[in-house]
């Protein structure tokens, strides 16, 4: 107390509150794809860990961090043979590549980015990119490279929200308030080259268009992308003919995924799943869609098996059969 009051009788000094750091919480747990172990990530950037089931051993890996919606900044690759993951410390953002069988890592590097926002590999798990709000698109390969550098000009636009590739493409969103427009910039993998931008408007009450994860998909062909990026309108495009986008509905679509061999891809929207089948004829993209109610308030996740097709939330799974003589999958439960 005496310290405390010299400190007090001290001329010209600042007295600040300091205030308790929130208590750390578990924020992401889940398996990793080899389904041997799980990976667990606590928020305030305290600890990350694996924890193998056939032996109980937990390992530490580098402390994964969060954004601020608690979403843990980490991708394995396609593959499942590693992890990227971003960590930070001593005042920076770092880039850490882990084996995902030994859990050792590989290499870590310092990030000159800006409020990171994601990372996502490659299909082919030979690259992946990290992306920040200062509309900046880095590409590390497996030993660390930085294999190119992306940037967006547009003053007027938004930093990048989500990215994905397909083959031979990479789209990034991002958003236009003073035009009221999501944009998705498509770049050739081969050159680097801005090859198209797309535009779908949202409405400015909305907060839709800055949640982009599962409302934006490529056909396994690499032909179509399908884009759920305002609350009105489920967008279908021909990428060999970007200016001309097929509107499907006006519902608002919560989760996109496309079967992985064939031209069809599923949309929930409420408790409605569609399943919307694919033609291109010339310039134009010919559907065929039905309909399946199910109990599920909403599927955050599809997974296509070979006769089902299993919807899945944070409380339930439903399973949709496949009826051979309708040829479409029903709601059995």
């Amino acid at each position: 107390m005496a310290a405390m009051e010299n400190i007090h009788k001290t001329e010209d000094l600042t007295t600040y509150r300091i205030q308790q750091p929130p208590p750390a919480k578990l924020i992401f747990i889940d398996w990793v794809p080899d389904s041997k172990c799980l990976i667990l990530v606590s928020s305030c950037n305290i600890f990350s860990c694996v924890h193998r089931i056939c032996d109980g051993r937990k390992i530490l890996i580098p402390s994964i961090c969060s954004t601020k919606e608690e979403k843990p900044l980490l991708a394995f690759s396609s593959d499942g043979k590693y992890l990227a993951s971003i960590t930070y410390h001593a005042f920076s953002y770092h880039i850490a590549l882990l084996s995902a069988s030994l859990w050792v890592t590989l290499w870590m590097k310092k990030l000159e980015l800006f409020i990171i926002k994601g990372l996502r590999w490659s299909q082919n798990s030979d690259m992946f990119a990290i992306w920040d709000y200062s509309k900046k698109l880095i590409f590390f390969d497996l030993n660390g490279e930085n294999v190119h550098t992306l940037h967006y000009d547009d003053p007027f636009a938004s930093g990048f929200l989500f990215t994905l590739f397909s083959r031979n493409l990479l789209a990034a969103t991002c958003f236009k308030d003073n035009e009221k427009v999501n944009l998705i910039l498509l770049y050739n993998l081969g050159n680097w080259q801005l090859s198209a931008i797309l535009e779908q408007k949202f409405n400015l009450e909305s907060s839709s268009h800055l949640h982009a994860a599962n409302k934006l998909a490529f056909s396994h062909c690499g032909n179509f992308l399908a884009s759920s990026l305002s609350d009105d309108a489920l967008m279908l495009w021909n990428l060999k003919e970007c200016c001309n986008p097929c509107k499907l509905t006006n519902l608002q679509h919560k989760t996109l995924q496309w079967h992985p061999r064939k031209a069809k891809f599923a949309s929930s929207a409420g408790n409605q799943i569609f399943i919307w089948e694919c033609n291109q004829d010339g310039p134009m993209i010919k559907t065929k869609m039905y309909s399946v109610v199910t109990e599920m308030p909403s599927a955050d996740t599809f997974v296509w098996a070979k006769k089902n097709l299993i919807l899945q939330n944070l409380q339930s799974t439903v399973i949709l059969v496949r009826d051979k003589e309708r040829k479409k999958f029903v709601n059995n439960s």
